[in-house]
Order: C-alpha cells, then sequence, then structure tokens
C-alpha cells in the first residue's frame, strides 16, 4: 500500500475542518466565548512617503450596463491616467469604508462585516531591468514606494496588481478558520479587479504567478494570492507627494499558540501555481431576459449600491414583492456579467443553484441550476423557506432569512477539483468561489437587492434538503433592507 501524499491529506484535513466540522472541531472565537480575551499587538507607526491619487472630481459614472455588458465604449468619457489608476483603486478599496448608519464603524460587504480587512494590494512595475513596487494605502488613497524587487521578476514593460492575503488580520475573529474567508474575500476583490480594469481599459491578456508577490509577504501566516497583469499607463512619481505617519499592525506574539490548525490551513492554501487565465468569452448578445429598467443603471452606481452597506444586521431583509421577470433577469445579469472577465480552471469546477424565494407574479418558491443557458429545476425536501431559516447555526438569523428573496449556493464536487488542478485546489476553488459571489452581487445590486455573501452555513441541513452537486462552498444571501445607507458614498 502507497503512503498518502502530506499535501493531499493535509487539503482533504482542510476542506473537512472548514466545511460540516467547523463549528464542532476548529477553535473559532467569532462561534464562541472569549473573543475580547485576545491581546492585540500594538502596531509601529513610522514616517511615511506617499504619492496621492487624485480625489477629486472623479467621474461619478462612466457608462451603463448595457454598453459595459456589450463590450461597447461608445460615449465613455476621456480620462486622464492618473484618474483611470484612481478610479481603478477607489472601487477595488470599495468593500473597506466608512460606514456612519452602520452597527460598526467601518463596514464591508463581503465575508465578514467586522472583522479587520485582511488583503493588502501591491503595484508592481517593470522597467529598466527592476520591478518597482507600491502598495496601495487605502486611507490616503496614496501609494506608497518600497522597495524593488530583483531583476527579472516581471517582463520588461509589464504591470500587475498583487494580492496578498493576511490570514492573522482575521485570526482574532475566526481563529483557525482564519484563511477560509480571508481567500474568499480575496476571490470578490480579484472578479472586482478584473471588472474594473476591463471597464477602465487597464487589462493585459495574461497574469503574471502568484509568486511574484512572494516577497512581499513580510509577516506570518501571508500569502501570495494572485497578480492581474495590468497595462502600465502612468508615473506615481508625478503625483502629488504627503507625508504622513502610518501605523503598521502586526499579529499578536500568542497566535500560533492559541491557534495550532493555523499552520495547517497555511500549507493547504499556499501550495500550487496559479493556473493559466481563461480568456474572456465572447461577449454574447444581450439578453431579452433581462428586465427593461436595468440595462440603463450607470456600472460604477451598481458598484457603489453593491458596497453600501445594505447588509446592517447580517441580513434583516423585507418582505417585497418584486416585478414579473426579476429571477430571470438577475440569472441573466449575473451570466453576462461574468463573462465579462477572464476565468480560470478552478471555475470550471463550481457549480451554482439559485434558491429563489421572492414573491413574484407567476413564479413559486423554488430551486434552479443556473450554470446552463436554460435555468433548470432542481429537487427539494420539505418546506424551502424552513430549510433557508434553518441553514444557520444563530437562533436569531430565522427572523432576518424568513424574508429573503433569493439565495445563491456555490458548490464543488472536492475530490474531483483536487483531481483536476492538484495542489492548488482548496485555494483556487475558493478564489472562484469569491470572484463567482461577487460577479451575482453585482447583478442582484443592479435590480436593488443587497447582498450578503456567508460562509456561516449548516452544511449537512443544505445537503439533508436540497440536491446539491457538491460540496457547499459559498453562500451569497439576497433581500431587500430594512435600512439603506442615503449616501452611497465611497470614502
Amino acid at each position: 500500500m502507497t503512503a498518502p501524499d502530506p499535501a493531499r491529506a493535509d487539503q482533504l484535513e482542510a476542506w473537512l475542518l472548514s466545511g460540516h466540522q467547523r463549528l464542532e472541531r476548529l477553535i473559532v472565537p467569532a462561534f464562541a466565548e472569549g473573543k475580547k480575551a485576545l491581546r492585540r499587538q500594538a502596531s509601529a507607526v513610522e514616517p511615511a512617503s506617499l504619492r496621492l491619487l487624485p480625489s477629486a472630481g472623479l467621474p461619478r459614472e462612466l457608462c451603463d450596463l448595457d454598453a459595459w455588458l456589450s463590450g461597447s465604449r461608445a460615449g465613455m468619457p476621456a480620462l486622464d491616467e492618473p484618474v483611470r489608476w484612481s478610479l481603478f483603486f477607489r472601487y477595488l478599496a470599495a468593500p473597506l469604508r466608512y460606514e456612519p448608519y452602520s452597527e460598526s464603524a467601518i463596514h464591508k460587504a463581503v465575508p465578514s462585516s467586522r472583522g479587520r480587512y485582511p488583503l493588502k494590494y501591491y503595484l508592481l512595475r517593470s522597467r529598466g531591468g527592476t520591478t518597482q513596487v507600491h502598495a496601495y494605502v487605502p486611507e490616503f488613497h496614496g501609494l506608497q514606494a518600497l522597495p524593488p524587487l530583483a531583476a527579472g521578476a516581471m517582463g520588461e514593460g509589464t504591470a500587475a496588481l498583487v494580492c496578498v492575503g493576511r490570514a492573522w488580520r482575521y485570526a482574532e475573529e475566526y481563529g483557525e478558520f482564519a484563511h477560509v474567508p480571508c481567500v474568499l474575500e480575496a476571490g470578490h476583490a480579484q472578479a472586482q479587479a478584473q471588472h474594473l480594469a476591463q471597464l477602465l481599459g487597464i487589462d493585459e491578456t495574461a497574469d503574471p504567478d502568484r509568486e511574484t508577490g512572494r516577497p512581499l509577504c513580510s509577516q506570518p501566516f501571508e500569502i501570495p494570492l494572485y497578480a492581474i497583469g495590468l497595462r502600465p499607463g502612468f508615473e506615481p512619481e508625478d503625483l502629488p507627494a504627503e507625508h504622513p505617519r502610518l501605523s503598521a499592525p502586526r499579529p499578536y506574539p500568542e497566535m500560533e499558540q492559541r491557534f495550532p490548525r493555523l499552520r495547517l490551513f497555511q500549507r493547504s492554501f499556499d501550495r500550487g501555481a496559479t493556473p493559466a487565465r481563461v480568456a474572456a468569452s465572447a461577449v454574447p448578445g444581450l439578453s431579452a431576459a433581462r428586465r427593461g429598467d436595468v440595462g440603463g443603471r450607470g456600472v460604477l452606481g451598481v458598484m457603489r449600491r453593491r458596497s453600501s452597506g445594505n447588509d446592517r444586521g447580517l441580513a434583516s431583509s423585507v418582505l417585497t414583492q418584486v416585478p414579473a421577470g426579476t429571477c430571470a433577469s438577475v440569472i441573466a445579469t449575473w451570466s453576462a456579467i461574468r463573462r465579462r472577465r477572464p476565468s480560470s480552471a478552478a471555475a470550471a469546477e463550481l457549480a451554482h443553484s439559485l434558491l429563489w424565494l421572492g414573491q413574484e407574479p407567476g413564479r413559486p418558491p423554488g430551486v434552479l441550476d443556473i450554470d446552463a443557458d436554460a435555468p433548470a429545476p432542481q429537487a427539494w425536501r420539505g418546506d424551502l423557506r424552513e430549510a433557508v431559516v434553518r441553514m444557520l447555526p444563530y437562533a436569531n438569523t430565522k427572523y432576518n432569512f424568513a424574508t429573503l428573496t433569493a439565495v445563491l449556493i456555490v458548490q464543488a464536487d472536492v475530490r474531483a477539483a483536487m483531481e483536476r488542478l492538484g495542489d492548488a485546489a482548496l485555494r483556487e476553488i475558493h478564489l472562484a468561489a469569491g470572484a463567482t459571489a461577487q460577479d451575482f452581487s453585482l447583478a442582484a445590486a443592479a435590480h436593488d437587492l443587497y447582498a450578503r455573501p456567508t460562509k456561516m452555513m449548516r452544511e449537512a441541513r443544505l445537503e439533508s434538503e436540497l440536491a446539491l452537486r457538491g460540496q457547499a462552498v459559498y453562500l451569497v444571501l439576497c433581500g431587500h433592507s430594512r435600512s439603506a445607507n442615503p449616501t452611497m458614498e465611497l470614502c
């Protein structure tokens, strides 16, 4: 008998622990008492030199959804290069923003609305035999020059956005589970960056390998998650200078002792190379299934609404009747949005089911397979709304979930994914799940629905009620919010 591959054994254990056994076997402060007892390491505060991206007078809109989804650039305003890159980083950073009417001051509309943001973005530009590095500093909407990387890190004349996941930022909230929401969150950012790069005309056809970002990982439990190829087009040194003092948070010293399985998840998520990019599909004709009032909405406005804080109180929705055709319109819009960006081999491993619960004339609640061109009904057992109410481990969520409009369930066949993706399977499946959730969230926002992605479900309850096509990896809860952000501004 041959010994099991250690890497494969690690991945299987991490899959099991982050799924069905998460609540029973992982040390997760957010699921229990004692979160406040953790000691946060004091931040170092040091002077820094930044180059500020323009923030005044940025255009509020570039084009409507129909123009974007059809690939048309007609009517797009001419943008200076600094403005183009300012919009790119501004809307990439949108998941992290000040929310004055939220229960917590800092709001993120992706996996954790209260955890410390775990991603760090770097702009890399290769020229003259060196690779220049600038870290994006969202608090100042500026770029901070860092020491260059070694020669040969990237091809001459190329540029890239590198995303480094800092799981330690989530560990005080999610303990041994921290890598999972961190990588899901990175998937949201990956899709958003790809959409923005295409919209702003700075996208490239190839991506550097994620290992390009390895030298930028400076703390324990940091992982270079991906690099997105971009067209170099401006000189950061030409931007206005600012000299603030920046805090540099650090992991607290006893993190690894308190959460011993962090090492397992670090190994499992940090294996394997980046799969080759799959080019975006040819732009299809706009689907007749989309509602007539959706296509004229501005794409930047939809992105702002997506990040506007309308998931206050987890998923506190109000029962609302939707216009006829809304379900088909949401599905068609999501399908068109995800075709606008590059894909990967991991995306092909995902299956998507939509639980439609909305009060829509002529459409009863049901479950749909939405991967095919024509959504197909799926079987379920028992009461569908009751299944949704019971799928999260918190008793009080039954009051929120009874009034949801829709739930997207992202699934994957774990063993099949490992066979085809190898050592990279765990990381790439979670990145792809986050990316497809971002696409669906944009489609929901275009129909005035909030979108609240979550990993906190009881997989066994879902699988006992629904005929799923693999393990449930991620959910997106959609509904009409009881409370809304009145400004929908980025800061």
